[in-house]
C-alpha cells in the first residue's frame, strides 16, 4: 500500500480528531466524484500525518451506505480501514461520476487547486454544470436549439458563406 504524502486533486486528507461531520464528508465525496475521482483519507491531517479515525466512522458498510443515501444519483464507493504507522485510517475510494452528482441537500461541488497548490471543494457555478455535462457527454451543446432568429441576425455574413460552401 502506497501512502500518499500530500493532498492533490485526487487525494484528500481529513482530520477525524473531533469526529468529522458526515454532511461535510458527503460534500467532499461529491467534489471528488465531479472532478477526477480519487481517495479520501479520514483520520489524516492536512500535512499527511495520520491521527486515526474516530470510532463512529469505523464501520465501513455504514459509511458506504451513508454515501449512497446522501448523494444523487447514488455514488458507490469502497471504504476500507488501513493502518498508517500504527493509526487506523478510513480510506474511501471515489469513482469519477459519469453523471453530474450532488449531495442529497442539492449541492453540486467540484475540486480545484487554490493559489498555494492545495485542493479544495467548491460549489459549481451554472456554466460549470453545463461544461461538466458536456465533458462527460451527457449533453451535446452543438445540438442545443438557438433562439428563433433570422439567419442574417444569427450568423455573420462570413459564417453564412462558409455554411453555403459546406453544403
Amino acid at each position: 500500500m502506497d501512502i500518499p504524502i500530500k493532498e492533490t486533486l485526487t487525494v484528500e486528507f481529513k482530520s477525524d480528531r473531533h469526529c468529522y461531520p458526515l454532511s461535510k464528508l458527503y460534500e467532499d465525496i461529491v467534489g471528488l466524484a465531479n472532478t477526477d475521482g480519487g481517495v479520501l483519507y479520514l483520520g489524516v491531517e492536512n500535512n499527511g500525518s495520520p491521527t486515526g479515525v474516530d470510532s463512529q466512522h469505523r464501520n465501513t458498510q455504514n459509511i458506504e451506505a451513508g454515501i449512497q443515501d446522501n448523494t444523487e444519483p447514488s455514488l458507490f464507493t469502497v471504504a476500507t480501514i488501513e493502518n498508517w504507522d500504527g493509526y487506523d485510517v478510513l480510506s474511501i475510494k471515489v469513482p469519477v461520476a459519469r453523471q453530474l452528482t450532488m449531495t442529497s441537500e442539492g449541492k453540486y461541488l467540484r475540486r480545484r487547486l487554490k493559489q498555494d497548490g492545495t485542493p479544495e471543494s467548491i460549489a459549481m457555478k451554472p456554466y460549470e454544470i453545463m461544461q461538466r455535462l458536456s465533458y462527460i457527454q451527457a449533453i451535446d451543446p452543438s445540438a442545443q436549439v438557438i433562439e428563433d432568429l433570422p439567419a442574417n441576425t444569427a450568423l455573420s455574413s462570413l459564417e453564412r458563406e462558409r455554411l453555403r460552401n459546406m453544403i
